[in-house]
């Protein structure tokens, strides 16, 4: 049975302690005139957090591409936690077989979405005119706490030279008692976010989503993040291997790439790394804030 996030009544009360004693001293200071001041800067920026609020949304996915500006580019899809990137040479253009069994794959074993075509675009103001390039995207189901996954991938080609790295993003769901201080404090937020937020330098959803930092939710994040990985990495290898390409190196990173229940000593680097991510869900109130970088 899934289970929700809920508006803690404390933090409501905070709210409304908070808003009597500054509505007290702004009347007793300044009496109606100060007051009604107050009240039309707080609408005001209540408005502003809004505005900005509906406008992330709306460009998350402006023109069915993702829109960044220079960094950040999988924030709209969750935090990076986990990574990983192969490079092999072929004669044989390999994305559509490698794609197509991938897909074939994580939809079977893990019922995930198809691996459906996804754009970034680039539109930092540096920039001569907005880069945009493709990726594939499949979600896999949430977590009985509502966390989200995503499965990203770029297949690259020059030459003979082809190369592919994914990305195992987490998202949490939209969290009541942060949208609550979102809007409570935003008079004290918004003036200073504004300009970074038209410049693309400030994303306001951050602030309205967590991931459940329970002890059972981290379980699942740990176990569904490794076993997107091992089916990928699964279905990367059955590739190459019916192609005829050597997966030796694959096969001899194997373990530290994919073993979880590791004891110590310098095998454990990867798992250790893997394993810090997610014990930063119960440490950060942004949830999943590490990435674990994977290169051959």
């Amino acid at each position: 049975m899934k289970t929700k996030l809920r508006l803690k009544k404390r933090n409501v009360l905070v709210v409304i302690v908070l808003y009597l004693g500054l509505a007290t001293l702004a009347w007793s200071h300044g009496g109606a005139g100060l007051l009604l001041l107050l009240l039309l800067y707080g609408a005001a920026c209540l408005a502003g957090a809004k505005a900005m609020v509906d406008g992330a949304e709306a460009r998350r996915w402006k023109g069915g591409a993702v829109e960044f500006a220079k960094s950040e580019a999988l924030s709209a899809l969750g935090k990076p936690c986990a990574s990983f990137h192969y490079v092999f040479a072929s004669k044989q253009d390999l994305t559509l077989p490698l794609l197509a069994r991938m897909q074939s794959e994580l939809r079977s074993k893990l019922g995930c979405s198809d691996l459906r075509e996804t754009s970034f675009r680039d539109i930092d103001q540096d920039l001569p005119r907005p880069e945009t390039r493709e990726f594939r995207l499949a979600a896999a189901p949430d977590s009985a706490r509502h966390t989200r996954f995503h499965f990203l991938c770029s297949v690259t080609r020059t030459l003979n030279v082809q190369g592919i790295r994914w990305w195992v993003l987490v998202l949490g769901e939209r969290d009541p008692n942060r949208v609550l201080f979102w809007y409570a404090f935003s008079p004290a937020t918004v003036p200073f976010v504004g300009l970074a937020y038209l410049q693309r330098q400030f994303e306001p959803l951050h602030c309205l989503t967590s991931v459940d930092n329970g002890f059972f939710n981290s379980l699942d994040v740990l176990a569904r993040t490794r076993e997107i990985e091992f089916v990928a990495y699964e279905s990367l290898m059955d590739t190459l291997d019916a192609f005829g390409i050597d997966t030796s190196d694959l096969l001899a990173q194997r373990a530290n790439i994919l073993n979880v229940n590791v004891n110590g000593g310098a095998s454990a680097t990867l798992g250790s790394l893997v394993q810090g991510a997610l014990n930063r869900i119960s440490g950060t109130a942004a949830g999943v804030g590490a990435t674990v970088a994977r290169q051959r």
